[in-house]
């Protein structure tokens, strides 16, 4: 809580309060045994946003009034498993929970769901560029054919996925910096922080017309890196280069007309057809 620096500390089944000087003040939990997984604090209403698996393994969502520890409203989260973490975005007065395949988005002053973001892969946290109100989910894919890991962006207002920026390793729980307008990634798998600054990376929108509705295509970019689709139209974001890339389709009798492209990002966002 920045208003009083009250810090909440998530256990598997209660939540621990802690008053600015560090000093256990409370313990939260709830009725029936329920293993929590995320936290969330509300800044705009000062509410907890708790996640958690019943005895029946249903995921729900608690949200929790922080100065009484009173719940205030139960949400049953259907078609989410585990949600990994909780972000509430001031930008759009909106939260996101973050789970394996999907994103759900909550409105924050009545916690009716919204929408749901279908992502293809496991998400591990995010974060939101309160500039823009673009939201940086960290995410591990799940197509073996995929080596790459990311960061996806949503436009946080309309909830849309418009592109992902490409990272070395699996990362977890990114965190943006306002003062300095960049996002801060850790990797625990090679013991490293990423710094990103998303200002640097522009979106390379790549569209086809020839193939039949619903076939996947990868787009291939040097380096290593690889983005699929099932749609005609493929976004992803780069930093200022020059870059060669190849097209592959899932069904092999279907191939590019150029084993090799060429494309040069400049800053600012690159549009390209392909056939």
């Amino acid at each position: 809580n920045p208003a009083n620096g009250t810090l909440y500390v998530l256990q598997e089944f209660l939540v621990e309060e802690f008053s600015s000087s560090d000093l256990m003040t409370a313990q939260f939990q709830l009725n029936s045994p329920s293993h929590f997984t995320s936290i969330g604090y509300d800044s705009a209403s000062g509410n907890l946003v708790l996640a958690y698996i019943n005895q029946s393994d249903d995921v729900n969502v608690s949200i929790v009034n922080a100065s009484s520890l009173a719940v205030i409203e139960n949400i049953s989260v259907s078609g989410s498993v585990y949600v990994t973490s909780i972000l509430y975005d001031s930008y759009s007065s909106e939260i996101y929970l973050t789970a394996r395949g999907n994103v759900t988005v909550l409105n924050a002053t009545s916690y009716a769901r919204i929408g749901t973001i279908i992502v293809n892969s496991a998400s591990f946290g995010a974060t939101v560029d309160p500039f823009t109100g673009y939201v940086y989910i960290s995410m591990e894919p799940r197509d073996p054919n995929l080596s790459y890991f990311n960061l996806t962006v949503v436009d946080g207002n309309t909830n849309s996925v418009i592109g992902t920026i490409p990272l070395p390793y699996a990362s977890i729980y990114p965190v943006y910096a306002s003062g300095v307008q960049e996002i801060y990634v850790p990797s625990p798998y090679v013991n490293s922080v990423y710094a990103i600054n998303p200002q640097h990376y522009y979106p390379v929108n790549i569209s086809e017309s020839s193939l039949p509705a619903g076939m996947g295509w990868y787009v291939n970019v040097s380096g290593g890196r690889s983005y699929y689709t099932n749609g005609s139209y493929l976004s992803f974001y780069e930093p200022d280069g020059n870059y060669t890339y190849s097209v592959s389709v899932t069904n092999s009798t279907w191939r590019a007309a150029s084993d090799i492209y060429s494309a040069e990002v400049s800053g600012s966002s690159l549009s390209i057809t392909t056939d």
